[in-house]
């Protein structure tokens, strides 16, 4: 007995931002997404995504001779998704419909995050003898890939950065400074 399994050609699709990249956050209220199937389906268009906090202004394409793409603008700051459901385009019969859903998301964020810099050590406009010190700085909101570099005034003097992981919604970093 000879027994296999047929996989038939399901639409998987692509969708590539411009302006951000997926899971990461912009202060552009608009996005462009180009969008990409491996088996076109046999029909696709704007009311086949959904949308959370936000909504397409704009799509175009036929998937064949010009890609898809589409504009989506945000509604309000926070996360912004796109899915395409399960089983929502099918590429020859409605057998072989998409069997995953796929999702784009990032987020939208226009607040200027205000920064906190302080020292159990010294007090501000202080002097001190203190050779080694150490000085907190606290965002109100997360700072992807704050360094040392961003501290260049002091670039000579800092030793290590490091980030606080018990504070996940926002930013809390110690500098360890050696003064010379």
């Amino acid at each position: 007995t000879f027994t296999w399994t047929y996989t038939p050609p399901l639409p998987v699709l692509t969708m590539t931002p411009s302006q951000v990249n997926h899971g990461e956050s912009t202060n552009n209220a608009s996005v462009d997404v180009n969008m990409s199937f491996v088996n076109n389906p046999d029909s696709f268009d704007a009311s086949d995504l959904v949308v959370t906090n936000g909504s397409i202004s704009t799509f175009s394409g036929d998937g064949n001779t010009t890609p898809y793409s589409m504009n989506v603008t945000a509604a309000s700051e926070g996360s912004v998704v796109v899915s395409l459901p399960v089983g929502q385009v099918y590429h020859g019969d409605a057998a072989n419909a998409n069997d995953i859903s796929y999702n784009l998301e990032w987020n939208y964020d226009v607040t200027t995050p205000s920064i906190t810099i302080d020292s159990q050590s010294i007090s501000e406009n202080e002097s001190t003898k203190i050779k080694n010190l150490t000085i907190r700085v606290e965002s109100s909101e997360h700072i992807s890939g704050l360094k040392e570099k961003h501290f260049e005034e002091y670039k000579e003097d800092i030793k290590e950065v490091r980030r606080n992981r018990k504070f996940e919604d926002k930013a809390c970093y110690t500098l360890y400074m050696e003064c010379k």
